[in-house]
């Protein structure tokens, strides 16, 4: 647990022990703030490794922790032909950002 982690955990103590109607909006905000320095500790240790993701939802995070990212667009196919020996892989241009997989 880092420095700034040990001072919030009794930040939240000494609060919930003045306010312990509030106890646990202070100790949910102390997990809250582990978390997430759970994932920057994880996140840090390969920076450039690349993330891909095929929403934009997924845009806040990224930019939170510094994430390298690759996004796609995920296309479906509607319609496999009956004779083909091979389905179209689930990623057939990732270096154009296009992809394309078997859906409805």
């Amino acid at each position: 647990m880092t420095l700034a982690a040990r001072q919030a955990e009794a930040i939240a103590a000494a609060m919930a022990r003045k306010r312990p109607e509030l106890r646990d909006t202070f100790q949910n905000n102390f997990e809250a703030l582990a978390k997430d320095q759970d994932i920057q500790a994880a996140v840090s240790k390969k920076p450039s490794l690349p993330l891909i993701v095929s929403h934009p939802v997924y845009d806040y995070f990224t930019k939170r922790y510094g994430l390298n990212v690759i996004k796609v667009h995920w296309e479906s196919v509607k319609r496999v032909q009956r004779d083909s020996k091979a389905a179209p892989g689930p990623m057939d241009n990732l270096g154009g950002r296009t992809c394309r997989g078997v859906g409805g």
